[in-house]
């Protein structure tokens, strides 16, 4: 549910599909089922016009098979938390063209909403969050380093490819006595610009560098494209 009581109705499956709430178009890829709702609500004098026009409509750029919008969960980063220190910050910077301080850049700040962090991929990096989906409570912890998530496997796991399908096989066991759940990690993985936020300190492989980060943090110019500064 979301706020305020209203009730998430979703009845369209993970594939595109209906699902069997919707009756007699049940299974089928929503696109297909145009034509029977068009005829039902036409059988039921419901249909005020039919009537086909050229528009324009998102298509997967791989496999051309139309999108659709989906409602479903998602992991949110708070960023509103931080306006204040993110407002102070944009006033120590000094931009060029100038009107981009207080205009493009200032106005997303002050605008600025939660971002949702997770993105259902499979490339990209992995949401650092394990789940004991079995447990009598299920609950989820968040991983701060490759030190921690090796103590809670109960091996060494310095040269792991933190990518899947790697770090995916690496689960561990509840730490409540009798519980007997494995926690695994879930799905998602991280919204690129997580990666681009973090280049700074990943170009030094900080906090595990030989000071250069803390050297050169931070940075005394950054050149992006005009559609890049957020």
């Amino acid at each position: 549910d979301i706020p305020g009581g209203l009730p998430t109705l979703n009845p369209v499956d993970p594939a595109g599909r209906f699902e069997p709430i919707v009756g007699p178009w049940a299974g089928l890829f929503v696109k297909e089922a145009d034509p029977g709702i068009i005829d039902s609500l036409r059988s039921a004098g419901r249909l005020e016009k039919v009537e086909p026009y050229e528009h324009s409509y998102p298509h997967c750029w791989r496999c051309g098979t139309p999108l659709i919008y989906y409602a479903k969960t998602s992991w949110f980063a708070r960023t509103q938390s931080e306006k204040i220190a993110l407002l102070a910050q944009n006033e120590a910077i000094a931009w060029h063209p100038e009107h981009i301080k207080h205009g493009r850049f200032g106005d997303w700040l002050q605008n600025n909403i939660d971002w949702a962090l997770s993105r259902d991929r499979y490339w990209g990096t992995p949401l650092p969050v394990w789940r004991w989906a079995a447990a009598e409570r299920p609950h989820d912890t968040c991983i701060g380093s490759v030190e921690e998530l090796g103590r809670l496997a109960g091996r060494d796991l310095s040269d792991l490819d933190l990518h899947r399908p790697y770090v995916d096989a690496v689960t561990f066991p509840c730490p409540v006595d009798g519980c007997g759940a494995e926690a695994t990690r879930i799905e998602p993985v991280l919204d690129a610009w997580f990666d681009s936020g973090s280049m700074p300190a990943a170009q030094f492989h900080h906090p595990h560098s030989d000071g250069l980060f803390e050297q050169r943090f931070p940075a005394d110019f950054i050149c992006e494209a005009i559609d890049q500064t957020r």
